[in-house]
């Protein structure tokens, strides 16, 4: 995953500008919601086949997921409902961008890249999903190759080169792959009982 790698690097380097906007006094929330705002005009964009622009805005929007990470955990403390927020909000984003996709082709009468899309959907709903449910029985379940900041560099890539419907193609192996792998992660560590503790009959 490649994702976590330079979002690593980029809140090493940002940590200056997370501190000024704490200064500031604005919220991660607040960030949170704008980036959702960034994602809406972003697919529209995408709908109506503006893909270079559409793009370059998807990679200023997701670069508040970043901006809110950052400054929450400059802010400190457990803000629970931030954390509930983001989450859902990243779930509106990525459909939101599909659906734009979707439309625009719907729009076409493209019918097979109406079909990927919908495919890429599936994959990208399921991710976290499964994650969510491993997580119920493991303390943690992040495996696999196409995690959320895969996927925006994946949509903006495609976006910007006018080769989305091979970025849909690549989504849609990618997105159902990481959905098996932690299939295969749950079934590994949730298939064998679990070893008896000392005392236990």
């Amino acid at each position: 995953m490649i994702g976590p790698l330079i979002k690593g690097h980029l809140e090493r380097l940002g940590a200056p500008l997370f501190r000024r906007i704490h200064r500031w006094g604005i919220s991660p929330n607040a960030l949170t919601i704008t980036g959702l705002v960034l994602t809406l005009i972003t697919s529209w964009l995408l709908y109506k086949g503006r893909f270079t622009l559409g793009g370059v805005t998807l990679l200023v929007a997701g670069s508040f997921d970043l901006l809110d990470g950052g400054v929450a955990r400059i802010r400190g403390g457990d803000d629970r409902f931030g954390a509930f927020l983001d989450s859902i909000v990243d779930r509106y984003s990525d459909l939101f961008l599909l659906m734009g996709i979707l439309l625009h082709y719907a729009d076409a009468g493209q019918v097979n890249q109406v079909g990927l899309t919908c495919l890429a959907i599936l994959g990208t709903v399921l991710i976290p999903y499964a994650r969510a449910r491993a997580e119920c029985f493991l303390p943690r379940c992040s495996v696999g190759w196409m995690e959320r900041p895969e996927r925006i560099l994946l949509l903006a890539a495609g976006a910007i080169l006018h080769l989305v419907p091979l970025m849909l193609i690549v989504m849609v192996f990618l997105t159902h792959l990481t959905v098996f792998q932690r299939i295969y992660f749950c079934w590994k560590h949730l298939s064998s009982p679990p070893a008896k503790t000392a005392g236990e009959d």
